[in-house]
């Protein structure tokens, strides 16, 4: 299985809370600044495919909602966006195949080539950053807030788990 470092396939979601405090400009790029508070979201019982967790920021007071993915919800929806990219690969080995078999003298196998590579890069980013937490500000980082993954989730036998 893809492993980054992180169960995301566990009953708890290790998260941090992010809120937009500031933007700076340098001639050459925009940095942000946020406070960050962690949060343990529990996911709903597997016969629930997603459940509502409303969480309060601690630096502004505002209710901020995102949707947690069962364990099962969330292993199918990573599970769809591998299949995808996989496709996409394949689209690509596909066009390719078609292109040198034609001798390049048309466009064959551009086509496939195209769609490839735009599903390869639409489903991957999908893939990479899918886990099982929908909402505003969890794939891409918004003002003024945003739920990121931390880089391992908590079991037991993390010794941070235990307090």
């Amino acid at each position: 299985m893809f492993d980054v470092g992180r169960d995301i396939f566990s009953v708890e979601v290790d998260a941090q809370l992010m809120h937009h405090v500031e933007s700076s400009y340098a001639p050459t790029m925009r940095v942000d600044r946020y406070l960050v508070q962690p949060v343990l979201l529990g996911r709903p019982p597997n016969n629930l495919y997603s459940g509502t967790v409303t969480l309060t920021c601690a630096a502004c007071g505002d209710d901020v909602e995102f949707q947690v993915c069962s364990v099962i919800a969330t292993r199918l929806r990573w599970t769809a966006w591998v299949l995808l990219t996989l496709a996409g690969v394949a689209a690509i080995v596909w066009g390719t195949v078609l292109a040198v078999q034609a001798g390049g003298s048309d466009e064959t196998g551009a086509g496939w080539i195209v769609a490839g590579i735009f599903t390869v890069a639409i489903f991957g980013m999908l893939w990479v950053t899918e886990f099982g937490v929908g909402g505003w500000g969890t794939r891409f980082t918004t003002s003024p807030h945003g739920l990121r993954l931390l880089s391992r989730s908590r079991t037991a036998e993390d010794p941070a788990a235990t307090g």
